[in-house]
């Protein structure tokens, strides 16, 4: 168990805290986890509060209906829930709550039985309330704790497919049925939770497999089965969408990109690697010893809404992420056109570069420069390899010319804008003795067109010599 937990537990005693949820699900499995530790208790967030304060640990009101609070203790954080029952009105959130000191009752509120375990951290025992929790882990199958788990909150049906795509498991058939019918619950769910879910499926690593296909073409699929797939994109598409989309290589993609970058570390991004879930879930007592647990609680990852939605930063493992997201939406949604496309991803609300990216993909398939030299400089560097990635996974007749192509403006050094000319605007100027203007952007425009096809072209001393030439 985490050193921190253990310490939060002593400070707290005689309090008793618990591990809920994925945490406990994803140790069990022996599992890496992508989620915080989530803790709850049968004590009142008063209760909890006044403890904290009395053992010097900041305890600040997070939602005061929902009983949470964040608890700060030697420059850790950890979010604490009082136990509590709860009904929806409509959308995601609960319209009415009510805390409780049983643990029955709180985990009757949960999403999945796999998900309502819950970890004494004094005694490192494991409770499963619902009876079949542990029992359900062992099979690997996801079902609802109840009909009204899943009728409460439409967001549990994209939960559903994506533990089971994410997780490898089978999906219970009454959960999935009562997902299927219930689907329209969709149309209550806010279009940034909705893209937090959606994009976790897409990017389920093509080595997780199950039923012998990538686990994002299982997610696509049983989205299209539930009538999900329509009413996330607004749009339908068909199986040869959602099988370009499982047919995208990022690797190759990230290959293509990254080894034509100065200072880039490729092998950061090859090293990135997923645990399938395949190992041997836990299978003893619900009072297994969690201090035997190698899994390192305080290693988690950050949560995913910032690593979708903080594309500002460009570190290689973000750009990574950018990069098979954007390639994997411009190929199911290739059939659609650039315009319903960029509709569709202005609807799940994706950052503006994301929009761009896919749409300028898309419009080049259509129609882009007069050569596929031209083509792939007109979309820049980094474009130019997610559109070799995606004519590919699209059997396009002519990626591998397009591929060829780009492999040789590399080896030519060919520029990729004006910018990568050898000479500016201020050589133009002095050359042709004129004033900055939207002419001098012209000139260096055509110049840069010209060393695109003739990559040698592309010295200072030939370039001035062209400029005398045309002067």
């Amino acid at each position: 168990m985490d050193a921190g937990l253990k310490d939060l537990q002593r400070r707290l005693a005689p309090l008793t805290l618990y591990v809920v949820g994925g945490a406990v699900r994803d140790g069990l499995l022996e599992r890496d986890s992508r989620g915080d530790d989530d803790l709850c208790g049968p004590h009142m967030p008063d209760e909890v509060a006044a403890a904290c304060a009395s053992a010097g640990i900041d305890a600040i009101p997070q939602a005061p209906k929902l009983g949470t609070l964040l608890l700060r203790m030697d420059g850790r954080s950890f979010e604490y829930t009082a136990f509590r029952t709860e009904s929806y009105a409509t959308g995601h959130r609960p319209s009415d709550v009510e805390f409780t000191r049983s643990m029955a009752l709180d985990a009757a509120r949960r999403d999945f039985t796999v998900n309502a375990l819950y970890m004494d951290l004094q005694t490192g025992s494991v409770f499963d309330p619902t009876g079949i929790g542990l029992a359900d882990l062992r099979r690997r199958v996801l079902r609802a704790v109840a009909e009204q788990t899943m009728l409460d909150d439409g967001l549990r049906i994209l939960r559903l497919i994506r533990f089971a795509c994410e997780l490898g498991f089978t999906i219970d058939p009454e959960t999935y049925r009562i997902a299927k019918n219930s689907v329209n619950k969709l149309r209550e769910i806010a279009p940034e939770r909705i893209n937090a879910e959606f994009s976790r499926m897409l990017l389920c690593e093509p080595a997780t497999r199950l039923f012998n296909m990538p686990a994002n073409k299982r997610a696509l699929l049983a989205l299209y089965d539930l009538g999900a797939l329509e009413l996330i994109l607004g749009e339908r598409v068909g199986y040869e969408s959602i099988e370009a989309c499982a047919c995208c290589e990022p690797e190759t993609c990230r290959d293509a990109i990254y080894r034509v970058r100065d200072n880039t570390d490729a092998t950061v991004l090859a090293s990135r690697t997923q645990d399938s879930g395949s190992r041997t879930p836990y299978s003893g007592s619900r009072t297994q010893d969690w201090g035997s647990r190698t899994q390192d609680w305080g290693s988690r990852t950050q949560d995913w809404g910032s690593r979708t939605q903080d594309w500002g930063s460009r570190t290689p493992y973000m750009a990574s992420l950018q990069h098979d997201l954007i390639l994997r939406l411009a190929a199911l949604l290739a059939a659609l056109g650039p315009e319903n496309a960029d509709a569709a991803l202005l609807k799940l609300r994706y950052p503006n570069a994301v929009q761009k990216t896919v749409k300028a993909l898309l419009e080049a398939r259509l129609g882009g420069g007069e050569t596929p030299r031209l083509t792939l400089a007109e979309l820049g560097r980094e474009r130019a390899g997610l559109f070799v990635s995606l004519v590919r996974a699209l059997c396009d007749a002519f990626a591998d010319v397009y591929a060829s192509e780009l492999t040789e403006m590399e080896r030519q050094g060919a520029p990729f804008s004006p910018n990568e000319l050898a000479i500016d605007g201020k050589d133009i100027c002095a050359a042709l003795d004129i004033p900055p203007s939207p002419r001098v952007g012209e000139i260096m425009r055509g110049l840069w067109r010209m060393c695109v096809l003739e990559p040698g072209l592309n010295t200072r001393d030939r370039l001035l010599d062209e400029l005398a030439k045309g002067d």
